[in-house]
């Protein structure tokens, strides 16, 4: 996923029109008519904040990696497990979070060098932001009922 990012702000006509890779914000805000990329330091700032929301989706996908790791161990009730559990959901709880925070963001940094008119921010909420929140939560909840029914059992 990152790669496809780093992609996509380096040559955008050709992951975003021809291939229909975009990924998240980097979609949203290069798509948007409102900002041209014409500076190096511009698309290399906008991979290096994009890039941000997926390190932190790649740590909640590990978390749970491990925590499957450890289900094939036997160890379904455990404090471990209940850990790992409850590091998936920050991590997806960050990358909505993340993905948020980027776009209004990066948009007004990518558009600072236009006069002050032209200036814009952008915000967006998608479906898979509610995903991820509901997601989280969940595991969150479900973290929880371990930690308490592995206390309450030892």
């Amino acid at each position: 996923m990152i790669i496809i990012n780093i992609l996509s702000w380096y040559i955008p006509e050709i992951m975003l029109q021809t291939y229909r890779l975009g990924l998240f914000v980097t979609q949203r805000v290069i798509t948007n008519p409102a900002i041209i990329l014409t500076d190096f330091w511009q698309m290399s700032l906008g991979m290096l904040v994009t890039t941000l929301p997926l390190l932190s989706l790649g740590f909640g996908m590990f978390a749970l990696d491990r925590l499957f790791a450890i289900y094939r161990q036997g160890h379904y009730f455990s404090l471990i497990a209940a850990r790992q559990l409850n590091l998936a959901a920050a991590g997806f709880l960050f990358w909505a979070v993340a993905d948020m925070v980027c776009e209004p963001f990066l948009t007004y940094l990518l558009t600072l060098p236009l006069p002050k008119a032209k200036r814009i921010i952008s915000h967006g909420f998608s479906a898979g932001h509610g995903v991820a929140l509901l997601l989280s939560s969940a595991l969150a909840i479900a973290a929880r009922i371990l930690r308490y029914a592995c206390c309450n059992n030892s």
